[in-house]
């Protein structure tokens, strides 16, 4: 797919106030073979993006959904116009892997084997709970407790995230 070039509004989600919704013209993403529940990146400019998923709502439009944490990341406010380009994500888990999970996971053979065994959705929200985290030092013991509850046989994100 090539990157696909699209100017949208970025409206409060009706049922949720604390998302940001932005809705995208359906032909322009079937004529772009993008589907429902596809991983996306979405770039805001140069240097701000996120990764996520295309989502479809209750009336059959297209859009994405920005928490909290995305909205602050790519400086998304309630009513702003934005341009934004559209690509394909095709990293292995639709995000990108934390420098610090990925130095913990490389130096730590047990952990590294249960998270290779573990599923892309559960690797997600592990790689999300630690790219959250605004300090080094933060993300640093969050990847180092996830690795010793990988290591423990705990895989669901509510006990890898938690000390045991």
């Amino acid at each position: 797919m090539s990157p696909l070039k699209i100017t949208a509004s970025a409206q409060l989600l009706p049922d949720a106030h604390q998302y940001l919704v932005i809705y995208f013209p359906k032909k322009l993403i079937e004529d772009h073979g993008l589907k429902p529940m596809d991983r996306i990146k979405v770039i805001f400019t140069e240097k701000r993006y996120i990764h996520c998923a295309l989502k479809k709502d209750k009336k059959g439009q297209y859009c994405i959904y920005l928490g909290k944490f995305f909205r602050e990341k790519a400086k998304i406010f309630e009513g702003q116009e934005v341009t934004l380009i559209l690509e394909k994500d095709i990293s292995d888990l639709g995000m990108e892997m934390p420098i610090e999970l990925d130095e913990v996971l490389s130096i730590d053979e047990e952990a590294q084997k249960v998270w290779n065994q573990i599923t892309p959705g559960r690797k997600r929200s592990a790689v999300y709970y630690i790219s959250k985290a605004k300090q080094e030092e933060t993300r640093i013991k969050r990847a180092l407790l996830i690795a010793e509850n990988l290591k423990m046989g705990f895989i669901n994100l509510n006990e890898i995230t938690r000390k045991h």
